[in-house]
């Protein structure tokens, strides 16, 4: 989980995303949350777009690249499986009061996963949890730890109980992490880096390029870091 710092106020394409709302429900305002879904709203690809570029094109929860990388990093999913970005309630919208559902800082971009139960992690396995763990809290980052095997590891109860809820710790996850962490642990040749060459690596993962984070970037800098032997 890494720290998504979210705009002051609400972005125009947010405003635009819920004027349209607004509008359907003009004789019901009460209805507004309730009908969320309800209608195709043009700006909603803007708004997904916009959440999608503030957090570097990366999962709020798992960070699996979630833009245009998307299809290019699953090759060999399940046929039943799907994956996709999706706009997701922090609080989930069957606990919010009245708007707070519309509320532009109770949203984030994350990877929604299709197929069967035991293959959904992220937002589809947190349904209506709430999250003791957000990744708009400045901290959230250093409340987790991933060793080069890809595992993460709770520093805190309520760490753990985020690992949980969210399955973080699922064999998918894991592999995803696992195989990012070593394309920076080893060469190509599949010579493992000296701790130089690892420490030479550690800032990249903050490197934006064209808007973009690296997959995975707060999982390899952690087992980068715990391999060095670094807070």
């Amino acid at each position: 989980m890494r720290y998504i710092e979210k705009a002051e106020g609400q972005p125009d394409c947010v405003r635009d995303f819920l004027d349209f709302f607004a509008e359907k429900t003009k004789d019901d305002p009460s209805s507004l949350s309730a009908t969320y879904y309800d209608f195709r709203n043009p700006y909603k690809d803007d708004f997904l777009k916009l959440l999608i570029r503030e957090q570097g094109g990366l999962c709020a929860y798992t960070g699996v690249g979630i833009d245009e990388r998307l299809p290019a990093q699953l090759h060999g999913r399940p046929l039943a499986q799907w994956y996709k970005p999706h706009i997701e309630h922090l609080k989930p919208q069957s606990l919010c009061d009245p708007l707070e559902d519309l509320d532009y800082h109770n949203m984030v971009a994350a990877l929604e996963v299709g197929g069967t139960n035991k293959e959904h992690f992220g937002a589809v396995a947190k349904a209506n949890a709430l999250l003791p763990v957000l990744p708009t809290q400045p901290a959230c980052e250093s409340r987790f730890s991933v060793d080069v095997d890809g595992n993460i590891y709770g520093h805190d109860v309520e760490a753990e109980q985020a690992i949980a809820i969210l399955r973080l710790d699922h064999p998918t996850l894991t592999g995803w992490r696992r195989g990012a962490i070593r394309g920076y642990t080893h060469d190509a040749d599949g010579r493992k880096r000296t701790n130089e060459e690892l420490q030479a690596n550690l800032p990249r993962m903050n490197w934006l390029e064209n808007d973009r984070l690296k997959v995975f970037c707060f999982a390899i800098a952690s087992a980068i870091r715990n391999e060095l032997g670094i807070a």
